[in-house]
């Protein structure tokens, strides 16, 4: 109710034209009653009706238009039912209560702009709240088909149970890893380098990472933090990694273009064993033709090579 409250006044207060119009429209009002009631005032109180009409004008028309209903309620009230009437004569009670008057208005309009600031506030937090919880529940919802499908993928075939947990706890614990970089970053979002260090952190000598700055979004870390894993993974088990003398070089490039921006990913392999063309497409290049829109994979005797195409938004 207060919210519903506060958006009108805020309306109100936005439209310079409505905001003016309505304190004029109150003043009058606030004249028109003070005159009626003026035979039943005991003792005289000339500013009895243009107080409510300060706070109302500061509450739904902001400050000037609040500013301006002091000024001339002041003015009426003081040639109208300031004794003497019918004249702008100052005398010591007229003066007090002039400046009794302007005085309380003016803490009135005080507090209102403090009440508006204090409201704002809140509203803006209870909308930043249901933003969070809607992306929350959003991310929940993905994270949870994410999981189902590695774990489909990671436990069918004919291999053992044992091993098949061994291939979905590590996979989880990628995904766990882009979590608590999220959590722990002061942005909403993670650095490229930053999801592929955390995967190769134990190869320094094996591996060279090269390319510009990036910052990923949540949906599209996860996809990286995965298809990194199922690379580093490969590596280890087939390819260069699993060699004393095997080396990784990792590069990207981002442009802009018609879309936003277009990330090139480079996997590239060297000295590892010599490579063989799989028989079959496991989970690793299911996941990467599945996550972006251009994956090309390379068995080249001398070295696997993974490119990747992908249009993102920088989350810096």
């Amino acid at each position: 109710m207060l919210a519903h409250i506060f958006r009108t006044a805020n309306f109100a207060a936005e439209n310079r034209f409505l905001a003016y119009a309505i304190a004029i429209a109150i003043f009058v009002v606030a004249s028109v009653l003070r005159t009626v009631i003026d035979p039943y005032v005991l003792p005289p109180a000339p500013f009895v009706t243009y107080y409510p009409a300060v706070l109302l004008t500061a509450f739904f028309c902001g400050l000037w238009p609040a500013v301006l209903s002091i000024v001339i309620s002041g003015v009426t009230a003081w040639y109208f039912f300031l004794p003497p009437r019918g004249t702008f004569e100052v005398s010591s009670h007229a003066a007090v209560a002039l400046l009794a008057f302007f005085t309380i208005a003016i803490l009135i309009v005080m507090v209102v702009a403090s009440l508006h600031a204090a409201i704002k506030k809140i509203l803006v937090q209870e909308q930043q709240t249901n933003l969070l919880a809607k992306e929350l529940q959003h991310r929940t919802s993905n994270l949870l088909t994410v999981i189902q499908s590695i774990a489909h993928r990671s436990l069918a075939g004919d291999m053992s149970l044992a091993r098949g947990r061994e291939i979905l706890e590590a996979r989880l614990q990628a995904l766990a890893r882009t979590h608590r970089q999220l959590t722990g970053s002061t942005k909403d979002a993670i650095s490229l380098e930053d999801i592929i260090r955390s995967e190769l952190d134990a190869f320094p000598s094996q591996t060279k990472i090269e390319g510009q700055e990036i910052f990923l979004d949540y949906q599209q870390a996860q996809k990286f933090s995965l298809a990194v894993h199922e690379l580093t993974t490969n590596a280890l088990k087939y390819g260069a990694l699993s060699a004393p003398k095997g080396g990784v070089r990792i590069a990207w490039s981002v442009s802009n273009n018609a879309h936003g921006q277009a990330l090139k990913f480079r996997w590239e392999e060297h000295g590892g064993p010599r490579v063989v063309m799989p028989t079959r497409e496991g989970f690793g290049t299911s996941l990467l033709k599945a996550a972006f829109e251009k994956t090309r994979m390379d068995y080249a005797p001398d070295g696997f090579c993974c490119d990747i195409e992908a249009h993102v938004a920088n989350g810096r």
